[in-house]
């Protein structure tokens, strides 16, 4: 697939507003498109299993540089978790921003 520079800032954008997600409040998160989360769920999937585990989430934002709190990343994670498998499927990953707009 072929990802345009202004995709490429959209996608950097939504790095930008996942790492104020798991440090502040959710009340702040801005709105994206089901095509800006598929891009980033396809990215943080590391294993390519469909799936988002702690870890990759953890990896990812540790990639971009950013420095997060483990023990909340771990909570906002287990919230959004609705059925408790441990991991994130992509309703849920879309499901734990669109609680927080």
């Amino acid at each position: 697939a072929v990802v345009s520079t202004q995709s490429t800032g959209n996608l950097r954008q939504l790095v930008l507003v996942i790492t104020s997600f798991f440090q502040s409040t959710l009340h702040s998160m801005a709105t994206f498109t089901k095509c800006e989360l598929e891009q980033l769920f396809k990215e943080m999937d590391t294993n390519k299993n469909g799936k988002i585990s702690v870890r990759e989430l953890m990896a990812y934002l540790k990639s971009d540089k950013r420095k997060m709190d483990e023990a909340k990343a771990n909570s906002m994670f287990k919230a959004a978790d609705s059925n408790k498998d441990g991991v994130l499927d992509f309703d849920e990953f879309c499901k734990m921003f669109n609680n927080a707009s």
